[in-house]
This record gives C-alpha cells, structure tokens and sequence, in this order.
C-alpha cells in the first residue's frame, strides 16, 4: 500500500472516505453519501445518514500539516469539550459531538 504522504489530493481524499465509512460502522451510523467539506489541517465530510440524520465527520491529521504542528490527543479532546460547553453555555449552532463508542 502506497505511503499515505505519497500519494495525490485525489488519493488521498479515496483513502480517508474509506476510513470515514469504517469509523461511522463504529457509530452504527451507514452513510448514503459522504461529501467532502474541507481538507487541509484536518479533513471534513458531510455525512448523508440512511436513517435521514446529517452529520459531520473530522478526521485528524496526526502528522501535522506544513504549515501546523500536530495536535497531541488532549488538544485534539480540549476542542471537542469546548464544542460541547459553546453548545450547552450559548445559543449559538456548533456540531454537537458525539465521544466514540
């Protein structure tokens, strides 16, 4: 298998759909269509649910990026609480996350 950091834009976002799909299975949650919304530091889709549901997924790049430092687990964990205090403390529209199962 091609090195991750080897290969095109376009493999790259192949590769990490994959992984998308595999990590909603984890979830319960079968995507109908993954859309990609941004893909720099991180990668994100809009996820389609067949039950109807819309979600979005953030996959982290551990390696960093050219122009970021990776995120340690406790960054990555320190984002994901305060999404959740944004949420919960103020009436504005932030993704509520969900914790893996």
């Amino acid at each position: 298998m091609e090195p991750f950091e080897r290969l095109s834009v376009r493999g790259r976002l192949a590769r990490l759909r994959r992984l998308a799909a595999r990590a909603l299975e984890l979830y319960g949650i079968r995507p109908i269509e993954l859309t990609v919304l941004a893909h720099a530091e991180n990668t994100t889709f809009r996820v389609d649910a067949s039950a109807g549901e819309r979600f979005v997924l953030r996959i982290h790049r551990a390696s960093g990026s050219p122009l970021h430092a990776p995120r340690s687990f406790a960054e990555v964990a320190a984002e994901t609480l305060w999404l959740a205090a944004i949420r919960r403390d103020t009436h504005l529209s932030v993704p509520d996350p969900l914790p893996a199962s």
